[in-house]
């Protein structure tokens, strides 16, 4: 079995990591699909445009879905990340430079950095995503545009582009939203394994300071008195009156500290039962 293969079936984050990636992958593919399905019956002069950029979609996408299956979360989101850029730009050079449709999805693309990868990816997609964005209009302010004006300027255009933008949006906050939630229930689940392993940790030194006490005050006396009597023992004179009336209270005794260990034994094993239920 590959090591990423085994990585993603023992790290629960990269799990759950590659379930946002796929979703996040088929749903970007799905939507600007059908976005440019749509465009190229409006815009029929600029069908080959449209279906370059969904034959470059497939073609990447797929291989990379299948790449995620097999573990490797991390690279085919970075793969696909840097993919969608250079698609920004470089089908925004040649339609329309900042002014284009394309560069609407710029900040879409940079949300999804962050989703799938982490804080300081989406900071440095953001980085990349202003420094493109000012190339763009670098090249527009010294005429280096093949196009400087986006393709297809009819209302429907328009709204086509900004529905996808805010139908990716609201998915991908979604998502975030559902981090937010997961997040969210583990940690309470933590704090509640916590406040249950201090509540039986305090109850287990409860029971300790117990037994010490026992140790310390209920045998010791038993055990004191036990020593006094065997010194009051006639060991010379069997027969003496005194081991008559010493005998029987040194079995009264030694009861006692029977009784006492005993005690002992029991709370032990209340404590070691308390330190084998504590969570880890």
């Amino acid at each position: 079995m590959p090591e990423s293969l085994i990585a993603k079936e023992t790290d629960p984050e990269l799990n759950r990591k590659s379930f946002i990636l796929i979703k996040t992958i088929w749903s970007v593919l799905i939507i600007l699909s059908l976005t440019f399905v749509i465009n190229i019956f409006v815009q029929t002069e600029n069908i080959l445009r449209y279906s370059l950029i969904l034959l470059l979609l497939w073609s990447v996408s797929m291989p990379l879905l299948y790449l995620i299956k097999k573990g490797y979360v991390y690279r085919s989101a970075l793969v696909y990340i840097f993919f969608l850029l250079a698609m920004i730009f470089a089908f925004s050079w040649t339609g329309g430079g900042i002014k284009g449709h394309g560069i609407k999805i710029l900040p879409i693309v940079v949300l999804f950095a962050g989703l799938t990868m982490g804080k300081k990816e989406i900071w440095f997609c953001g980085v990349i995503a202003a420094l493109g964005g000012l190339a763009l209009v670098l090249a527009d302010r010294f005429h280096l545009l093949p196009v400087t004006e986006p393709l297809g300027e009819s209302s429907i255009v328009h709204w086509i582009d900004v529905f996808t933008c805010v139908f990716l949006l609201c998915y991908l906050e979604n998502l975030s939203v559902e981090r937010l939630r997961e997040a969210l229930a583990k940690s309470q689940k933590e704090l509640a394994m916590r406040e249950r392993s201090e509540k039986m940790l305090a109850m287990k030194n409860e029971k300790l300071t117990e037994i010490a006490f026992l140790q310390s005050h209920q045998v010791r006396r038993p055990v004191a008195t036990l020593l006094g009597l065997i010194n009051l023992i006639k060991l010379e004179d069997p027969a003496d009156p005194i081991n008559m009336e010493v005998i029987p209270k040194i079995e009264v005794v030694t009861k006692e500290l029977d009784l006492v260990i005993h005690d002992i034994v029991i709370k032990t094993a209340e404590a070691e039962t308390m330190f084998k239920d504590m969570p880890t």
